[in-house]
Order: C-alpha cells, then sequence, then structure tokens
C-alpha cells in the first residue's frame, strides 16, 4: 500500500500515519511541529486574522504555556469555571461574550468525558466559536460525539515534557476535515503545512536534553541560571513564556525530534494499560480504604471504563492538607505533583498580561479546587497505589 495522497515517506510523516491510523482520521489531516503550544498559536493567529480580534474561553486551572498561544496571537482570553466532574469548562457557565472566537476544550489529566464534552461543543459551535480541543495529557485521544465523529474542530497533542510519552519535544495538530468554516480550515492546514521546520540549533538542544535536564534538576539557583542561559539547553518554560509570550515563531518539528516521537508513539499502546491498570488500582484503593469520604475526585475519573490517566487527580480539603500530603508522598519516594496550584502553573509574573486580576472569587469553584489539587503517578504498581491512598487517609484524617 502506498503512502496516504499528500504523506510522504519522513519521519514526520510516518508519524501523522500513526496518529491517523490510533485516531481513525486521515494523514493529511495532522500536522506536527516543535512543540504544541506553537500549533496552538498558528490556530488562534489564522483565527485573528480571518475572523479579527475577540476572545477565546479557557480555564485557569492550566499551565500558563496553554494561555500563552492565545496571547500571543492577539486574542482575549476569557475564563470560565470548572466542572467539578471533569476538572474542564463546565458547559453550562461558559462566558460566551459576542466576539467569542474559540473555546478550549482541556482534557484536565486525561479525562475524557463524552457528555459533558458534547454539552460544550454544542455550546461554542452555537454561539459561532471554534472548538479547540488541548489533547496535551491524552495523546492521540480524540473525544467523540454520539455517533463517534471527532467533536473538535482543531485537536492539539503533545509529545512534551511530562506527557504520556518521554520524548520532551514534539506536538501534533489535526485539523477537522468536516470543520463548518471550510475557508478556516483550509487556512490551517495551508499555515500548518507551510511552516519552516525547526534550527539545527533547537534540534541540538532536543537531542541533548534528557541529560541536560538531569544536570539542571540537580543545581544549586546561581549555577541554574548560568545553564540556562547555554544555546543548546531549552527548559520546558522560559522566564518569556510566563509573560504571555512565546520565545519562538511557530515551526515544524524536524527530522530528530518527529523520529523520537514516532518511536516513542509505537510504544504508546503499552503505556496507556500501565495507566489503565494504575487507575484501576486507584479506584480499588479509593474505595477499599474509605478515603472519599476525606477527599474529592472528578467522578468522570471513576466512572465507566478505566480511562488511561496522565496522572490522577485529588483534591484535599484545604491548601494546608494538600501541602502535607504532598510531603507526606514525597517523602515516601512518591512522585506526587501540585497541578495546577497556583493557576497558570507554575504561576505567571503579571498576571494583568493573561487578563486576569489574581481574584479567583468570580470562579468558586475553580478556587476550592486549586487550592486542593495534587495528582499522582499512574505508571505505578498496585503497592505504590496502597500506600499512596493510605498516605492521603494519614493527611485526611489528621
Amino acid at each position: 500500500m502506498g503512502s496516504p495522497k499528500g504523506v510522504g515517506k519522513s519521519f514526520r510523516d510516518r508519524l501523522r500515519r500513526q496518529l491517523a491510523e490510533r485516531t481513525g482520521t486521515c494523514a493529511k489531516d495532522w500536522y506536527v511541529v516543535f512543540k504544541a503550544r506553537y500549533g496552538m498559536e498558528v490556530v488562534f493567529e489564522v483565527l485573528r486574522e480571518l475572523r479579527g480580534g475577540g476572545s477565546v474561553v479557557t480555564q485557569l486551572m492550566t499551565c500558563c504555556t496553554a494561555v500563552d498561544p492565545i496571547v500571543a496571537a492577539g486574542l482575549v482570553p476569557h475564563y470560565g469555571e470548572l466542572s467539578e466532574r471533569t476538572l474542564a469548562l463546565d458547559p453550562a457557565k461558559l462566558p460566551l461574550a459576542s466576539d467569542l472566537r474559540a473555546v478550549v476544550m482541556q482534557h484536565s489529566f486525561g479525562i475524557i468525558e463524552r457528555k459533558g464534552d458534547c454539552r460544550l461543543a454544542d455550546a461554542a459551535h452555537a454561539a459561532g466559536a471554534v472548538l479547540v480541543e488541548d489533547s496535551a495529557h491524552c495523546l492521540a485521544r480524540l473525544s467523540r460525539g454520539n455517533e463517534g465523529e471527532p467533536l473538535a474542530d482543531v485537536s492539539v497533542h503533545s509529545f512534551g515534557v511530562q506527557k504520556m510519552v518521554q520524548t520532551y519535544f514534539g506536538g501534533a495538530v489535526w485539523v477537522n476535515p468536516d470543520m463548518r468554516d471550510r475557508v478556516l480550515r483550509d487556512e490551517l492546514s495551508r499555515r500548518l503545512s507551510s511552516l519552516p521546520e525547526m534550527p539545527r540549533r533547537l534540534g541540538r538542544a532536543a537531542r541533548s536534553y534528557a541529560w541536560q535536564i538531569r544536570v539542571f534538576m540537580r543545581l544549586p539557583g546561581p549555577l541554574r541560571r548560568a545553564f540556562a542561559a547555554m544555546q543548546n539547553f531549552e527548559q520546558p518554560i522560559v522566564d518569556a513564556e510566563r509573560a504571555g509570550k512565546l520565545p519562538y515563531e511557530p515551526m515544524a518539528a524536524d527530522e530528530g525530534v518527529s523520529q523520537r516521537a514516532s518511536w516513542a508513539l509505537e510504544g504508546l499502546g503499552k503505556v496507556e494499560t500501565t495507566h489503565r491498570a494504575s487507575v484501576e488500582s486507584y479506584r480499588r484503593e479509593l474505595a477499599s480504604q474509605g478515603v472519599l469520604r476525606y477527599v474529592e475526585i472528578p467522578a468522570a475519573a471513576l466512572e465507566g471504563e478505566a480511562q488511561p490517566l496522565l496522572r490522577m487527580p485529588v483534591v484535599m480539603g484545604s491548601q494546608a492538607k494538600a501541602q502535607r500530603a504532598l510531603s507526606a508522598l514525597h517523602g515516601r519516594g512518591i512522585y506526587a505533583q501540585d497541578w495546577y496550584r497556583p493557576v497558570l502553573y507554575p504561576g505567571v509574573g503579571d498576571p494583568a498580561v493573561y487578563h486576569f486580576d489574581g481574584d479567583l472569587r468570580p470562579w468558586p469553584v475553580c478556587e476550592r479546587i486549586v487550592a486542593g489539587i495534587l495528582n499522582l503517578p499512574c505508571d505505578g504498581d498496585p503497592g505504590q497505589v496502597r500506600e499512596a491512598i493510605g498516605c492521603l487517609l494519614d493527611v485526611a484524617q489528621s
């Protein structure tokens, strides 16, 4: 069988075919980029150019690099309330302004819920907005409607740091061929297919990142700053990205990044099996140890067939308890994280750049969840899961 029309034999094209096979889509509708955030920036830039300036509804409980593309493209982020079920936008509480251009459907920690996602898609499309799916935590998974059709107009996926596969660099954008706005679809496809390739300097940085980050994390502060200034070290988040900017123009991934992503994608099935098994173990331990009386888990993470979550989110009763739980878990060698506290993680210099005044009170669900959030690894064995849940119970009852 030959290559699909418009898709060649490079590693980049091989990766496009793999993504298409995993998602039941066409390879020609996938575009491979240096980092997912730059692919998202292209989407918002094209939206602004074709429809004019306006707003994008997204959420505060996210990484700042998920909002940077909106700001960098010249659009204005408007923040919606969280759903307790999914930790995504609550479709019943969207701030739908008259200048709305897009709504971001973020699958926090890899949680996909058809019912809520369908409602979000309906609300976005009824308002004339484009639905942009942020699948950074659920590589090569698309949220689908009742007939199995992909819900999003555009879906953005990440091969970056602390994602489902350990490739550190690379992203992919899928453009829905059935998008209602044909002009937008065609311009997105044209723009994404004509991106310049990342320069050799970034290619060298990508190749050496694994050992560089190990060295970087062991250095004291002053030496870290000197190390970060190296031309061939690309930090996961740089200062500019905590100020509403992206340091590069959008660009395509080179062959090296595409090759490593392609190899990693071959093993994604095994990774997902491990993560599903961990989620099942968490469900069992949460029930058997009676922890759900003391902590909150998004309902969509506990219902139905176990999903291959990137991490298991847990909401403690207060920020103080969340901090104590993190310390206790780290003391036992369990790699728990505080995503996403603070909002616009890991924090930004001037919230006003992100059109946020720092006050979470208008979003009480978000405020409560962010205060108590922590998340647990989904790549451990049942013994580690049991220990982690026992640790949470000890802290919750203290």
